[in-house]
């Protein structure tokens, strides 16, 4: 007779519990293996032919079993005995994702005491073509339960390699880690059932490392899931997180490589006020890439959607939702840095500028350290960019920025993109601002902006000194324009500057800036309504050389009668030369002629009108060096050989 205090000793988890699938492609559990070893009262193994009964159960000791099933035979050799539970009774599936308590009777004795707990949710191990092994954690438990099985089962992968990766799927529910955070290791690929299926969450918080809720190492994958971050520090120096791949930690970052993700959602969700910064999703990586992503952030002091702004390469980023809102100091969609081989295609972001925040901006390319030999890089293709201001509140946006290239930033081109601000107040609005004015190196190609799209509709309301609305701001080498269509629309009671494209009043020309190129580009600018004291409008508006080709600028002066100059030589070594296009300044209500062109800074300025079609009047009073061919004046037909 067996002792009733006998005991089974579970082994390593790897070897003593697993569920077995009996198929590659199989997809649910069909048995548990389990091993254990037996001895009697004194200790001594057993070896003996046993029939033994099983039982799940939900608790340690009483309730009634949720499963059970009786097996015969059962070779007990040296004490050792292995068995596959489920060939009897079928597992049924609502099982996992709850912690489980195996209860062992042999025919004859009572069932023994205690009961084993298995320690870790039950997982799948699959051999596949290429030896990858794949863990399956159900979701049939509470959130806390399916979180802790979550944990416990990563906790688990210590051996994947390049060779031999691991795969986890994760069920459609909810997994809450609690305070906990959940760290991928390097070559294991974490997969949900989407990402409105598949939720991660938690509230972690860790000052000194970083604070995100699903932390990525090197050479790891996340795919169809989503995962929150909805903890608050008390330290405003924090930044939290709901997706973060990094090495050491964001104050000081190291970038790490083979990143991959998949239609996946990071979120940072807190109160707008909160302490610290929030982002969706933060990336310090290199030769990684991301596709379909959506980033979003909400609350704190600064909330931005996603965070790329480490040294990095050969980031790739085709097709991903970034939204920022609800930050109390500043809103950001996302911050990148170029590197080789940076590419971003199908962004879409979309940030919302409270009236009291004190910065917007859509996307900011940053730049760490000065201009490598070899010059620009990174291209920024289909995307779109959305600012949208809220009410009329009584503090006013700061600097609002659709796009920002900072200086150094190197961005190669923006091609196929589309930057809109809509409804903001503010003292600096800008719909692309290039602040490019690095001056250590020889001329560099010019950042190419094609086929793109700027709208503008902004009320100009100055908080700090003098500011403007402008739909393209250049400050640095000049870029070149083909195909660009640009509306600015400054709202009615403006009180500013509204101006289309341009170099800054005190711009000072880089070193081999060389010539800002416009070709086939549309430009429209004016006051929607009756604009306010001290207002005035401009189209483009040089302080360095610019040349015009094939290109339509239209200005239109509002009913508050403010100055108006369709084209401003800002300094007398300006140099504008246009040919072969449409420049129109007039009353918007009545079409009556306007200032076409004027110097800002006394006489000088120069330039080369060649057949263009003309609408406006002279208002310099001859100071600009001006040499005319072959254009056409509204009113006074065509000029043979004479400017207007």
């Amino acid at each position: 007779m067996l002792n009733a205090s006998a005991t089974l000793q579970r082994l390593a988890l790897a070897a003593a519990i697993a569920l077995c699938s009996p198929t590659a492609g199989a997809s649910a559990p069909t048995t548990l293996a389990y091993q254990g070893r037996l001895a009697d009262a004194g200790g001594s193994p057993i070896n003996a032919t046993l029939n033994i009964a099983f039982r799940l159960y939900a608790a340690p000791s009483g309730g009634s079993p949720l499963w059970s099933e009786t097996q015969t035979g059962v070779e007990v050799d040296g004490g050792n005995l292995a068995v596959e539970l489920g060939q009897v009774v079928a597992l049924p599936r609502d099982l996992w994702g709850q912690q489980l308590y195996l209860g062992i009777q042999i025919a004859g004795d009572s069932e023994m005491a205690p009961r084993p707990r298995l320690t870790a949710a039950p997982f799948a191990l699959r051999a596949g073509s290429t030896q990858r092994r794949t863990v399956i954690v159900s979701a049939e438990g509470t959130p806390a339960a399916n979180g802790s099985a979550l944990l416990q089962t990563v906790a688990l992968v210590a051996d994947a390699s390049a060779s031999s990766p691991v795969a986890i799927e994760l069920d459609a529910g909810s997994y809450d880690l609690g305070t906990q955070q959940l760290v991928l290791p390097s070559h294991t690929t974490l997969i949900g059932k989407g990402q409105s299926a598949t939720l991660i969450t938690s509230a972690f918080i860790d000052s000194a490392n970083g604070s995100a809720t699903l932390q990525l190492s090197a050479n790891t994958e996340a795919r169809q899931l989503t995962a929150r971050n909805t903890g608050v520090s008390s330290l405003a120096t924090d930044n939290t997180f709901g997706i973060a791949a990094f090495g050491s930690s964001p104050s000081s970052p190291v970038a790490i490589g083979g990143v991959r993700l998949h239609s996946v959602t990071g979120e940072s969700i807190a109160a707008s006020g909160a302490v610290g910064g929030r982002a969706g999703m933060y990336l310090c990586v290199f030769n990684s890439t991301a596709t379909e992503i959506t980033a979003r952030a909400s609350g704190g002091q600064f909330a931005m959607g996603l965070r790329a702004d480490c040294p990095n390469s050969g980031l790739s980023i085709d097709g991903a939702l970034l939204q920022a809102e609800g930050g109390s100091l500043g809103v950001r969609g996302t911050y990148l840095t170029t590197g080789a081989n940076s590419r971003w295609s199908r962004l879409r972001v979309q940030v919302i500028a409270s009236n009291s925040v004190e910065t917007a901006y859509g996307i900011r390319f940053m730049a760490l350290g000065s201009f490598p030999s070899n010059g620009p890089r990174g291209v920024l293709s289909d995307s779109s960019v959305r600012v949208s201001g809220i009410g009329s509140g009584t503090v006013p946006t700061f600097r609002v920025e659709g796009i920002t290239v900072e200086n150094a930033a190197q961005i190669e081109a923006i091609e196929r993109t589309l930057v809109h601000l809509d409804g903001v107040r503010g003292n600096l609005v800008s719909g692309m601002r290039l602040l490019d004015r690095t001056s250590n190196t020889p001329a560099l190609a010019a950042l190419r902006i094609r086929d793109s799209e700027i709208r503008v509709s902004a009320l100009y309301e100055p908080t700090v000194g003098v500011g403007e609305i402008m739909g393209l701001r250049t400050e640095g080498y000049p870029p070149a324009l083909h195909g660009v269509r640009i509306d600015v629309e400054c709202r009615s009671g403006d009180v500013g500057p509204c101006l289309g494209m341009g170099q800054p009043e005190y711009w000072a020309e880089p070193n081999g800036a060389g010539e800002w190129l416009i070709e086939e580009t549309r430009l429209q600018v004016g006051h929607a309504g009756s604009a306010g004291a001290n207002a005035r409008a401009a189209g483009l508006q040089v302080m360095g050389r610019a040349r015009v080709d094939a290109s339509s600028l239209r200005l239109l002066r509002s009913a508050g009668n403010e100055p108006v100059n369709l084209v401003r030589w800002l300094r007398p070594a300006a140099q504008i030369n246009i040919s072969g296009s449409t420049l129109s300044s007039s009353n918007a209500a009545d079409g009556s002629p306007a200032c076409l062109f004027e110097v800002f800074q006394g006489p000088g300025g120069s330039g080369e009108w060649y057949g263009n079609h003309l609408q406006g009047l002279r208002c310099d009073g001859g100071q600009v060096n001006l040499v005319c061919a072959g254009n056409t004046l509204r009113g006074s037909g065509f000029l043979a050989g004479s400017c207007p």
